[in-house]
């Protein structure tokens, strides 16, 4: 899988910037004018640098209710990925955002890091900062993938996943996609897979990780967007779209209570579609188990 599209790297985590433009005429100077509104104010959860440990990380906790979703970015992409999805949740329910280890306003870890380093974590921090289940994870790209396998490592903890284009586990991806590339390709494919990465994350050992823990019965909404992520590209993305897609179909029929979609969208689906991503947050923070409520 081509690095850019398979974790979000470079231009495809390109970051949103938001715009806060406040108009109206001063009351002050006409007897006529309403008076002055003030937005509501959100209670605020937990923020600031929480000890895991070896390590300090930063979170970022709004709102409040239940169930807490917690949103995981790509890889190398800090928390401001969510932001503005996380401002909007926060009107409803608790809503968390927080930078991993070596990104952001986080502390550092030592390199390579697998999935259960940053699994564990994500569960030291919102133990640390008292944020409690039940939780929804919501991740794209890497942060998907962490998503998927917090909800395996802590299934009575989790009622909904969401994952958007996670990275395909390594045993999957050499067998079924380097026949598809070039030798150049394989390799790198490989260096990128063993932790040359923007978090050097060694997804070959995350990988074996994440299937010694069997799908729980929690609802999962996987979402791969098709060759339109691959931005031009005619290289290993465009090679490898069709795959990916079919491997986002086997990876939801694993899961009890998995579901699979795929849309037309770039890398970055919270960015690139924002209500379709509330809107699946806010089905899943509704359903009890695996039926929709």
């Amino acid at each position: 899988m081509a690095r850019s599209r398979a974790f979000g790297a470079g231009g495809l985590g390109a970051a949103l910037l938001l715009l806060a433009v406040a108009c109206g005429e001063d009351p002050s100077t006409s007897e006529s004018a309403p008076a002055p509104t003030t937005a509501p104010t959100l209670a605020a959860g937990p923020v600031g640098l929480f000890d895991v440990g070896d390590r300090e990380l930063y979170l970022d906790c709004r709102g409040e209710g239940s169930p807490t979703v917690i949103l995981e970015p790509g890889q190398g992409d800090d928390r401001s990925d969510y932001e503005a999805i996380q401002t909007v949740l926060a009107e409803t329910t608790t809503a968390c955002s927080y930078d991993r280890a070596n990104v952001g306003q986080s502390g550092s870890a030592p390199t390579p890091r697998t999935s259960v380093e940053v699994v564990e974590d994500l569960h030291a921090l919102l133990e640390a900062a008292d944020v409690a289940p039940p939780y929804v994870l919501a991740g794209t790209s890497a942060g998907g993938f962490f998503a998927m396998h917090f909800a395996r490592a802590y299934p009575d903890e989790v009622t909904g996943v969401l994952a958007m284009n996670p990275p395909p586990l390594a045993r999957d991806w050499v067998g079924r996609a380097y026949p598809r590339l070039s030798k150049a390709e394989v390799a790198e494919e490989k260096a990128f897979y063993r932790g040359d990465n923007p978090e050097n994350i060694d997804w070959s050992t995350s990988g074996e990780q994440m299937v010694t823990q069997a799908a729980p019965e929690i609802p999962l909404v996987l979402l791969h967007s098709t060759a339109t992520q691959c931005e031009g590209e005619v290289g290993a993305c465009t090679k490898t779209a069709e795959l990916y897609l079919k491997l986002g179909e086997e990876y939801a029929a694993a899961w009890p209570c998995g579901t699979f979609e795929a849309v037309d969208l770039t890398h970055s689906i919270q960015l690139a579609d924002e209500e379709k991503v509330l809107g699946i947050i806010e089905e899943l923070s509704a359903r009890s188990g695996c039926v929709a409520s």
